[in-house]
């Protein structure tokens, strides 16, 4: 899969990334009519889950293109970069809500893994501590069930 940075804006489009995908010819345009009609059945279901559950697109992949997408990096949760007092920064519960673990911090800064920043992004994340510099990174959804 090669992505062309310049392709990457914020983007109202709730198909961006099945369009992305297409472009880069990781599906078909019959695959991606396909997933349109399902997410027209289920639009409480994010997009991107359903290319998921079609098969049409890999955790690792997803991670890649979000994180493209909203110039931010992919958060490193090995237990060695994940300091354990950050995590407990904000309830077990809200964290799961907003799919939101803060897991690093340095200095003033707030290092805070998220599904999708379009979810739960920065100014989100500013209201929520006001007294540090946030860096949004990109996760795995998974990693907001295992917390």
């Amino acid at each position: 899969m090669n992505f062309n940075d310049s392709t990457y804006r914020a983007s109202e489009n709730p198909f961006w990334i099945g369009e992305e995908l297409l472009k880069c010819g990781s599906i078909t345009p019959e695959q991606l009519a396909s997933a349109k009609q399902v997410w027209r059945k289920t639009p409480s279901l994010k997009f991107s889950s359903i290319l998921e559950t079609l098969g049409l697109i890999h955790s690792r992949e997803l991670i890649k293109l979000l994180a493209l997408h909203y110039h931010v990096s992919i958060a490193s949760l090995d237990p060695k970069h994940v300091d354990r007092d950050t995590i407990r920064l904000i309830p077990q519960n809200m964290a799961r809500l907003r799919n939101a673990i803060p897991f690093k911090r340095t200095e003033n800064t707030l290092h805070l893994a998220v599904e999708d920043p379009s979810q739960y992004g920065l100014s989100q994340a500013q209201a929520d501590f006001p007294h540090s510099t946030i860096q949004i990174e990109v996760a795995s959804k998974k990693i907001f069930k295992a917390h």
